[in-house]
């Protein structure tokens, strides 16, 4: 079995929720396939499902 070491980053990165309406701005601290560090000025407000949106990267749904 192969483990994936989590990718360091320090991506720009933004949360979109409430059908795209809502959106909070982030960095990405760590990256991998399955999961991602994200660091922002509150938790306050953020769901537990939303989308995550990197500069020139695609939109990935949260699990």
């Amino acid at each position: 079995m192969s483990h994936l070491v989590p990718e360091r980053t320090l991506l720009a990165g933004k949360i979109f929720f409430n059908f795209g309406q809502s959106s909070i701005d982030c960095v990405v601290r760590r990256l991998t396939e399955e999961a991602a560090t994200l660091e922002m000025e509150s938790g306050l407000g953020v769901p537990e499902r939303f989308q995550l949106r990197l500069a020139g990267r695609e939109i990935l749904p949260a699990a």
